[in-house]
Parts: C-alpha cells; sequence; structure tokens
C-alpha cells in the first residue's frame, strides 16, 4: 500500500488485529521510507449500495460520511472512536444483509438513531436535531417526551436552541459595533426545575462598541424572585475594567444563575478569565455551545487579536476571459445592477473597505453602502496612497465628517495633510520601510478593525494576492469576453499563486452574472 504521507509505493504491516465483533481487520501500517505510520482496515464489502435521497436522487453509500455524522453528533461525550467503529460496522452489515440495494435515507437514519439512543443520549438528541430538522422549542419538547422522558436532557437542547437563535442574531449584525466585536446575549427565564423557558431580554453590542451585549440585556430585565434565569453570549463576557464595569460583575450582581457562552474572548486580557471568576461567584458555567459555526463568523476577530491583522476579503469583478476594464487606467462597468446591490449589501457587513490611489482617481468611488436602510452600516473607508497628489473634488471627500475616511502614505505635505485634516480625514504618515501591507494591516487591528473588503484595481489586487494576505475571494464574473486590450485581474505572470490558492466554497447566480465564493 502506498504511503499517503511521502508517496513511498511500499509500506510494512507491523501489527493485526480484528475489530470487536470481528468485521474488519485493522492494521497498522510503517513506510520504510520517511518512518510514518498509519492505520488501514480490511472490510468485507457484500455488494454496492445506493442511497436514495429526499429528492429521489442517487449516490453511493460512503461509509465515511457516516462515520463523520456519527462523531459529529459524540463530539465532546465519553464515547470511544471504537464504539462508533462498532456502530458504522453493524449499520453497514445490517444493510449490506437486508437484500436491498437501493436503501433510502430515512432507513439509515433511523438506524443511527436506535443506536445512538442506546450509546450515549445527548448524542442521540443532537442527532435527532439536524435528522427530525427541529424548527421551534415545542418540537425538541415533544419529541424528548414521546422518545426519552428525561427533563435533565432537555436543557443540552435548550442550550443548543437559544445560541443558535443568538447566532442568527450575529449573523445579522456584523461589523454594527465596530470598533468592538458585535456579541449577542439572551437571557432565558424558567421556572426552579428550568421549565417553562422563555426569552425575556435581549442585547447587542451598541455602535462603538458600548454597552456591551450582557449589559443591554440584564439593563432591559426587572427580575423575579422566584424564577432562575440563564445568560446566553456569542462570546466570553468581558472582565476587564474599562471606561464601564465589566460584564462579569454586572452579571454577578444579579441572580443569573447560569451563563453559557459559545468561544473563548482571544483577547488576553479575558481568554478564560472571564469564566473563572463567574465560576468563583458561583454561576455555573457552560462554554463550547456551536463553537464552530461562531468561531468561522468571529475569524476576523480572532485574526486581529492573534495575528495583529483583520480578516482579509478581496473582491474583484471581471469579464469572462479575467479581464477587468477594456483598457488599463480607464474605468468599465462590467456588472450588472443586481451584482451592484449584492456589493453595496457585502459592504455593511465590513468594518472597512480598502482600495488604492489608481482605483480613487479613476473609479472615483463613493465606497459606502447606498441599500435604503442600511446607510448608517458604511464601512470605514481607506485609500493607500504614497503620494497626497489626489484633487480635492472627488466623490469620496464630500462626506467625509459622516463616514471615517483614512488615507495611508509616505509623503509628508504639511499643507496637503491640513487641507485633507480639516475635510475629516485622518492621515498616517509612514516612514518608507513600514510603508507595507503587513504594517498597515496592523495599524488597522490596532483601530478595531476586524474585517476588511479589498475593493482595489489588480495592482492591490496582485500584492494582496503575492503576499499571501487573503483569507477569502468574491468574484463576480460578467457574461462577456473584453479582448487582449483588456486590463487582467493580476499583473504577475505567475497565476500558479492565484489558482492554486483558493478553493469554491459557493456560487451564485446574480441575472446573467456569477458570484464565485473562494476560501483560503
Amino acid at each position: 500500500m502506498r504511503c499517503p504521507f511521502c508517496g513511498h509505493d511500499e509500506t510494512q504491516v507491523k501489527d493485526s488485529r480484528p475489530s470487536e465483533d470481528n468485521s474488519s481487520i485493522r492494521r497498522r501500517r510503517q513506510c520504510p521510507a520517511c518512518a510514518a505510520r498509519f492505520t488501514t482496515f480490511e472490510r468485507v464489502q457484500l455488494r454496492e449500495l445506493m442511497v436514495i435521497k429526499k429528492d429521489e436522487s442517487r449516490t453511493l453509500f460512503d461509509r465515511e460520511k457516516l462515520v463523520r455524522s456519527i462523531n459529529i453528533s459524540c463530539r465532546k461525550r465519553p464515547v470511544k472512536q471504537e464504539q462508533i467503529e462498532l456502530i458504522t460496522n453493524s449499520i453497514q452489515r445490517r444493510l449490506e444483509s437486508s437484500g436491498e440495494t437501493d436503501i433510502p435515507t430515512k432507513v439509515i437514519g433511523e438506524l443511527v438513531m436506535d443506536a445512538l439512543k442506546e450509546l450515549d443520549r445527548v448524542a442521540y438528541l443532537r442527532f435527532a436535531s439536524v435528522y427530525k430538522d427541529f424548527q421551534e422549542t415545542d418540537d425538541f419538547r415533544k419529541f424528548i417526551d414521546k422518545n426519552l422522558n428525561l427533563k435533565e436532557d432537555w436543557s443540552v437542547i435548550n442550550d443548543q436552541l437559544y445560541m443558535k437563535i443568538a447566532y442568527s442574531i450575529l449573523k445579522r449584525s456584523l461589523s454594527t459595533s465596530f470598533p468592538n466585536p458585535t456579541v449577542v446575549s439572551l437571557i432565558v427565564e424558567s421556572d426552579k426545575e428550568y421549565n417553562n423557558n422563555e426569552i425575556r431580554s435581549f442585547g447587542i453590542t451598541e455602535k462603538g462598541g458600548r454597552p456591551h451585549a450582557e449589559k443591554i440585556a440584564i439593563r432591559n430585565l426587572k427580575f423575579r424572585s422566584n424564577k432562575n434565569y440563564t445568560l446566553y453570549s456569542t462570546l466570553e463576557p468581558c472582565c476587564h475594567k474599562g471606561r464601564e464595569n465589566s460584564c462579569v460583575n454586572e452579571i454577578s450582581k444579579k441572580p443569573i444563575h447560569r451563563v453559557v457562552y459559545s468561544i473563548k474572548d482571544p483577547d488576553q486580557r479575558v481568554n478564560g478569565l472571564g469564566e473563572k471568576i463567574l465560576t468563583k461567584n458561583g454561576v455555573d458555567v457552560l462554554s463550547g455551545i456551536l463553537n464552530d459555526k461562531i468561531s468561522r463568523t468571529y475569524q476576523g476577530y480572532i485574526l486581529n487579536r492573534k495575528l495583529k491583522r483583520p480578516k482579509i476579503t478581496l473582491k474583484i469583478a471581471s469579464s469572462l476571459d479575467g479581464k477587468i476594464s477594456t483598457m488599463p487606467r480607464t474605468r468599465s462597468a462590467i456588472t450588472n445592477k443586481l451584482s451592484n446591490k449584492v456589493v453595496h449589501l457585502i459592504r455593511s457587513k465590513y468594518d472597512a473597505i480598502l482600495i488604492g490611489a489608481n482605483t480613487l482617481k479613476i473609479d472615483n468611488p463613493k465606497l459606502n453602502c447606498r441599500i435604503k436602510g442600511l446607510s448608517h452600516l458604511s464601512p470605514m473607508r481607506v485609500i493607500l496612497t504614497s503620494k497626497l497628489d489626489i484633487k480635492e473634488n472627488l466623490k469620496i471627500f464630500k462626506d467625509c465628517k459622516k463616514n471615517k475616511t483614512i488615507f495611508f502614505t509616505k509623503e509628508n505635505n504639511p499643507e496637503k495633510v491640513d487641507s485633507l485634516t480639516k475635510k475629516g480625514i485622518t492621515i498616517f504618515i509612514l516612514k518608507e520601510r513600514d510603508y507595507n501591507l503587513k504594517k498597515i494591516l496592523e495599524k488597522l487591528a490596532n483601530l478595531g478593525v476586524a474585517n476588511l473588503l479589498v475593493e482595489g484595481g489588480s495592482r492591490i489586487f496582485s500584492s494582496f494576492i503575492l503576499e499571501k494576505l487573503c483569507d477569502e475571494l468574491l468574484l463576480f464574473q460578467s457574461n462577456f469576453f473584453i479582448g487582449n486590450n483588456g486590463e487582467t485581474i493580476l499583473r504577475s505572470k505567475d497565476l500558479s499563486l492565484f489558482k492554486n490558492k483558493f478553493k469554491l466554497k459557493k456560487t451564485m447566480s446574480l441575472n446573467n452574472n456569477i458570484l464565485s465564493i473562494f476560501e483560503n
């Protein structure tokens, strides 16, 4: 067998043993070339199975997909990998020996449910919540009452449900609290046995970063002595003192018996200390609920705190042949009206938007969000220009006191700086050695920028790609060709850096345009 690490053709079997149910052979192998070790399994396959999905489509039975699904349900539960293997072997053997080659997904789902019910109740409920597609609190309660009738398991589902609600609000509220991360908090009231749950208050971190979500939720609620209260938060409550008292202190003053949060605050002033203080003050704390999903949402904030840079999204529009304009240094309409509206919606989700001086001079953009009702969510505008040779009649200069605008430059021209400053622009004059993307991104991170949208032309685009400073790529593509005279997306001749760097995550049809979303 070929080594999966170095590709060497021959590997040695160091150990072989049957599984507990004798349905497979586990072999431990070692590569003589690189010395790496890995495990293989040898199983009997009686027949090929076809899975019939709900939409009547057909696909080959994928054992590994089944293992992954069970693993997710058993995450952080006292379940060994060997037990998951036994369950999977049992299900596969039952399917193969049934005499049927076409297996509805419902049959597989019910077999997994039966196995998990005996193995671990929490894992069983997790799988059920996805498999049964519960939408409302009552759906969970009815299922538990019918299948388990165990009140202690209800709290597990409760925590997931309320965190999902907080998460759904969070996704719609990103970058609304710049320069602080957006946090969503819910306070749920229940009786002394944690029944009859009801959301009584919620908070979202306000614009400017204060007050925090937890404080808003607390201040909006009149607590009752005969009730229990659980506070749900997408981020660990803060414990450091700033202009106001910390959220941890505010929580500790109130009759809040439980705090459930998703991810630890990566800010070193908190980073688990908030939980420790709450626990010391007698509050029951649970963390890690919806950790994977919410961590992805906070990716920009995590990068800001750990790597001193924001999450970077490159956005560019091109023709079918990869051209961004009909001729170099000219403005060309590439995308349709619907794509342009989507761009404005995207802008409302970012803390800052960055372009270079060439784009500013050629396109004369406003760089704001012009969707009715969302204009107040326009991002901070960042312009990179080595020289301050910018005409002051451009559109961007008309509303600088309303929409924060920053220039990064190398030119120390007091007269020009004074003129631009009077218009409401903040000027950062950098030394030659500091005028580079990494230093500029670090300064933006210090200003609180967690999510940065880059809309520059080919020069800026190429710089970010070549310096490997990109986490996400939004490519709006038209339905026509421009030809040889057009300006290409990348100025570099080595396109492999671009082609091999990103994985396609999703595509969207925008009438005759296509939006492709790539991840690093």
